[in-house]
């Protein structure tokens, strides 16, 4: 090893171990600053590294006094007992022994629990006084004691919620504590809401009540102790809605209760107001149909084109008037009673021969019980294109009427003469222009199924009311849906 390393290793060396003219000046420079507040230890160091131009970092010289020197203090030579007092507050620095006791001859002194001044008061007349004001607005553990008894105190006996304002107030009042009503809703608050599941020197039932009452969100894990005994509701912050135990001990919150039964109400008024799933299956099933022989030669909706070539029956078909814009049929064309010629069927082929089973009198209505107005009378089909258009404007209107009136299927009495029978055929074709008039996706599987229906051979009459039950019974919904 040359000269100049083994210079550099001294000199480590020398720096590795504090000198007793370092440990003297650090203390001499604590006793200079020290004044009846509180220093900051780090910033105290790093000035001095500073106005010393020691070589040793803040973070040693912290080290070193904490390790070393703070205990000694009380046994420095050559500085006097206010000045150790003094030194001892300013540093935060434990104090005990023989030396807090001589200390106590001529002084009030506080200590907090690790044994810290926090209050030194000469006897004599303008002597030293130091205060850690700090220190006296913390809250020990005999305050947060009384606070805890006193919130169980008023929640035992109380089964709803407590108004906590006015519990801090009158703990305030009481004298109990020298506090503000402030000072100790943030003490309960931000301190002892969250252990009171914890406290097990509480009974179980007295912790609920005083979360229950105090309106604190419930730790999981007590939560999932308290449900393998009582049914317990909690909201969607963890605070308790509903507690009933097994021994009868019954809590509940009727503002949080009613909450969520209305959130329950709009939450079921929304999938009410979702579009009914149309059914057409089941309907043509009620019917008397052979739906699988018709669904069996029914190709998906993806295989099939728009086209008339597979339509061996005539096709019904609703246009506007060449005056008016072309889109989708609106509901208040089927509205528009005082001008049917606004909506009008056109055969395409030769309609179907259908013999007429029956004409009524258009001086017998159709009776319809109270629940809305009486429908136009019945009018018998026929094979004319004249006929079929007159029963789809008479039927598209009463279907109305009952939709605007009450919004359910209307009910006809058995002796009425909607009783009187009419071809099952000429009804789905009715009901085919009712398909085509109204042009939305969801109706358009179906089309094929009805024209497979047309060339079932069907013998089958269908009275009116029929014909009248169904129609409204699966229109109303699917109108209001669509409509505008």
């Amino acid at each position: 090893m040359d000269a100049m390393e083994a210079s550099e290793s001294a000199t480590s060396r020398r720096t590795r171990y504090f000198s007793i003219e370092e440990d003297e000046a650090m203390l001499k420079y604590l006793a200079e600053r020290s004044k009846s507040t509180r220093l900051h230890m780090t910033t105290l160091w790093q000035a001095f590294k500073e106005d010393s131009g020691s070589a040793r970092s803040s973070h040693s010289l912290a080290a070193r006094f904490k390790a070393n020197l703070a205990s000694r203090i009380p046994e420095i030579l050559g500085i006097d007992e206010k000045t150790k007092v003094t030194m001892l507050f300013a540093s935060n620095t434990p104090v005990g022994g023989q030396f807090l006791e001589d200390l106590r001859k001529n002084a009030d002194v506080e200590l907090d629990e690790k044994w810290r001044i926090v209050k030194y008061k000469e006897h004599a007349e303008d002597g030293l006084e130091l205060v850690d004001e700090a220190f006296l607005r913390r809250f020990t553990e005999k305050e947060d004691a009384e606070i805890v008894q006193f919130v169980a105190d008023k929640a035992k006996d109380s089964a709803k919620r407590l108004s906590m304002t006015a519990v801090w107030s009158e703990l305030e009042t009481s004298g109990l504590l020298k506090r503000t009503a402030t000072a100790l809703q943030t003490r309960f608050k931000n301190h002892i809401a969250r252990k009171i599941h914890r406290m097990e020197e509480i009974p179980v039932e007295t912790r609920v009540r005083m979360l229950f009452a105090a309106s604190v969100p419930v730790d999981e894990h007590f939560l999932s102790i308290l449900r393998h005994s009582a049914e317990v509701t909690v909201d969607e912050k963890g605070k308790l809605l509903f507690y009933k135990a097994a021994n009868g001990t019954e809590l509940r919150s009727n503002a949080g209760i009613k909450r969520k039964r209305a959130q329950m109400a709009m939450d079921a008024k929304r999938r009410a107001e979702k579009p009914p799933v149309i059914d057409m299956e089941a309907m043509l099933r009620g019917l008397g149909l052979n739906l699988a022989h018709i669904k069996q030669e029914t190709p998906p909706v993806t295989e099939r084109v728009e086209s008339d070539s597979d339509m061996s029956l005539s096709e019904v078909e609703i246009e506007e008037n060449s005056d008016t814009e072309h889109h989708p049929m609106r509901l208040e064309q089927f509205l528009e009673k005082e001008n049917p010629e606004m909506v009008t069927v056109r055969v395409k082929q030769e309609p179907v021969n259908e013999p007429e089973v029956a004409v009524l009198s258009e001086q017998c209505p159709l009776s319809v019980m109270s629940a809305g107005p009486s429908p136009p009378p019945p009018v018998a089909l026929d094979n004319s294109v004249q006929k079929i258009d007159e029963l789809m404007t008479t039927m598209k209107s009463f279907m109305m009427q009952q939709l605007v009136s009450t919004g359910s299927a209307p009910q006809v009495p058995a002796n009425s003469s909607a009783t009187k029978m009419y071809s099952m055929k000429s009804f789905l074709l009715l009901f085919k222009g009712f398909v085509f008039g109204i042009d939305v996706p969801e109706l358009a599987e179906y089309r094929q199924i009805l024209n497979k229906a047309l060339q079932e051979p069907m013998d089958e009459q269908v009275s009116l009311d029929r014909v009248v039950a169904y129609v409204g019974a699966f229109f109303p919904e699917f109108l209001h849906e669509y409509a505008t």
